[in-house]
């Protein structure tokens, strides 16, 4: 059997995939998205209150910066709103700021233990900075929360987190989980697929890369993996189509170099 070629080390997908799906729910935790220019504050509300509903709608003009200067503003005069923190740290999160990220996540979740968001996020900013074992520590409580609206992420992070650990046995459970509860979750086959390789346990690994590439065809990163597995496992031919597609898919990038490389070697 042909080993397995080494791979340079390289972050799970599943923190930025976690970002996309938390944003819409982000944008809809206030009644009402002001635009830019020409609102006042209510009576009703506080400071903070009124520049967090701005800089969601800065969000929804891709405006970033000019939304974390107005939470400043906001929390400047409320240092105890729970979510101006939150989409701060969110907002540090996105700009890979992960130190900055953390502080004002860890905020918000002091001061709203509830905040589900910022759990899930905090989360992804410890796994950014490579600290596994505090994200796992953020995220355990949400497979235990009947209010979590989406327990595949937090399954398919805690199972990344466990391989990080090097625990691939309960890594491989919770990335188990995440499929069952989200059948055509690519990230989660994709996922599986590698720790299962990193396992030896080839046949196993090639199904669920097939099953990743099956619901994300464009995905070059899984055909590469899914050559290397078909190569290891004398397949010869189909790892050189996977890699001849990768290559197409990946035109003028490193990934598609190693794909190139690989599809003339065969």
């Amino acid at each position: 059997m042909t080993p397995i070629r080494p791979r340079p080390n390289r972050r799970t997908i599943g923190s930025a995939i976690l970002v996309l799906c938390l944003l819409p729910a982000l944008l809809s935790s206030s009644c009402v998205t002001p635009s830019v220019s020409g609102k006042k504050k209510s009576a009703e509300e506080s400071p903070a209150q009124f520049h967090y509903k701005m800089a969601t709608g800065l969000i929804y003009e891709k405006k970033a910066v000019a939304a974390l200067k107005e939470l400043a503003i906001g929390l400047n005069k409320d240092p105890h709103h729970a979510r101006s923190h939150y989409l701060s740290g969110f907002l540090y999160m996105g700009r890979k700021n992960f130190s900055e990220s953390v502080v004002h996540l860890k905020r918000a979740l002091e001061l709203d233990p509830k905040l589900l968001e910022a759990r899930n996020s905090l989360a992804a900013s410890y796994m950014g900075l490579k600290r596994w074992q505090d994200a796992l520590d953020t995220l355990l409580p949400l497979i235990e929360e009947p209010l979590n609206p989406t327990p595949w992420l937090a399954h398919n992070n805690i199972g990344w987190c466990y391989y990080k650990l090097g625990n691939h046995i309960k890594s491989v459970q919770h990335l188990e989980m995440a499929i069952f509860h989200k059948k055509k979750f690519c990230l989660g086959y994709y996922n599986l697929g590698l720790v299962l390789k990193a396992r030896g346990r080839l046949e196993h690994a090639r199904l669920r890369l097939e099953q990743s590439r099956k619901l994300c065809p464009h995905h070059a990163q899984t055909l590469l993996e899914l050559g290397d597995v078909y190569e290891a496992l004398s397949r010869n031919s189909d790892a050189q189509n996977v890699y001849r597609s990768c290559r197409k898919i990946a035109e003028g990038t490193l990934l598609g170099e190693r794909c190139k490389t690989r599809e003339g070697s065969l």
